[in-house]
């Protein structure tokens, strides 16, 4: 028996602390390691490794469950058991803050693996990335009122942060990572229309790098030809989301969004052409809210029965746009490409990532209420 938890009781006016004693299961040890659980902490030869309680709890769930799996629903339901949380972000950092605490050299694996957790192979791992999307969707369809839409990067910026070069032993070249990007894009995609969505949304940043000189040239001193790798894009993102009956798809292009920052910069006008056409999409999404996306004069390819989504609204600085001026650049794109094949939204989010942009939430309010209030007036 080991002394636990305390309690608390007023007797007579006075405050009086009792102690109450519980079975606390013993420390685990495994290797330099020690777990303790009351209060939770990690030992590395005795010394105390500075790690929060939560990381410290999901390491505790995967410590109890010798040879089982521990599945993100029960480490939710254990750490978060009255709050919506998003998932599978939250499970998924505190893994990460367990894994730095464990190294240096891998040693969360070979640590765990005694207790049965880390054997997933590269199958596995495939499946459970498929099932992600899905389990987002189920959970925000679930609460919103109105459709919902689902949201995947595209295999085109996948390949671009890929290093086939230190992946041989894996892949023989990038056509065949291409591949397997492919091939679970496709599976994650057939889950959402299957589980009832009907519009599959995806962001693609990396095709402006076929517009920007800077880009090109990197490409090019890697022994990359940029138009082989455009074409092998355009045709991996039509084998995700081609054949998709009634389902919308739509496809976002931008120059970067971090900060209220931008790394690229270039007209549409060398990959207009084949984008507008080769790719089965509904919609694209095109950023418009700066000279460095150059005019519009590429939206003569767009053919008829699509719609541009003309990114006019900045998510970068908080002045906010006048609806005068977004009217005349509606305006100025009308006449390339008919109305009823224009729309209106902001250029890009106004978070790709955790950093943001430098925009209050105010100001990001401001903005969205503008888009609404020209599409208004614009189309009624």
């Amino acid at each position: 028996m080991t002394r636990g938890s305390q309690r608390v009781c007023l007797e007579h006016g006075r405050l009086e602390q009792t102690q109450l004693l519980v079975d606390v299961p013993a420390d685990i040890h495994f290797d330099c390691w020690t777990f303790r659980r009351q209060p939770r902490a990690l030992l590395r030869d005795g010394v105390r490794v500075r790690l929060q309680d939560q990381p410290l709890h999901v390491l505790e769930e995967l410590l109890n469950a010798p040879g089982e799996l521990v599945s993100r629903e029960h480490l939710i339901a254990q750490l978060w058991p009255k709050r919506i949380v998003e998932w599978p972000r939250w499970p998924s950092e505190h893994h990460k803050h367990v894994a730095n605490a464990l190294r240096p050299g891998s040693i969360f694996y070979d640590c765990l693996k005694e207790f049965g957790w880390g054997k997933a192979d590269s199958a596995e791992i495939g499946t459970n990335l498929a099932q992600q999307p899905l389990e987002e969707y189920r959970l925000v369809a679930g609460l919103a009122k109105t459709p919902a839409k689902a949201s995947l990067i595209g295999p085109d910026r996948i390949s671009q942060r890929f290093d086939y070069q230190a992946s041989t032993a894996a892949y023989r070249g990038m056509d065949d990572f291409v591949a397997d990007v492919v091939a679970i894009e496709r599976a994650i995609v057939t889950s959402l229309v299957d589980a009832g969505c009907r519009y599959i949304h995806i962001d693609a940043p990396g095709f402006t790098a076929y517009v920007d000189q800077p880009t090109l040239a990197q490409m090019r001193a890697r022994g990359e030809d940029p138009m082989v790798n455009f074409d092998r894009s355009l045709k991996a993102e039509t084998a995700v989301v081609q054949g998709l009956g009634d389902v919308a798809t739509g496809i976002h292009l931008c120059r970067g969004n971090q900060r209220s920052m931008w790394h690229r910069e270039g007209s549409y006008d060398a990959i207009a052409e084949r984008l507008f056409n080769e790719l089965p999409h509904d919609r694209f999404l095109l950023e418009y809210d700066s000279p460095r996306a150059g005019g519009f004069e590429p939206l003569r390819f767009v053919p008829k029965g699509k719609v541009v989504v003309l990114g006019l609204v900045s998510t970068k600085v908080p002045e906010l746009e006048a609806i005068d001026d977004l009217k005349r650049r509606i305006d100025a794109a009308a006449k390339i490409l008919p109305l009823d094949q224009l729309a209106i939204s902001p250029q890009c989010g106004f978070a790709s990532d955790v950093v943001g942009n430098l925009l209050t939430p105010d100001d990001q309010k401001r903005k969205l209420e503008r888009v609404v209030e020209t599409a208004r007036q614009v189309w009624g």
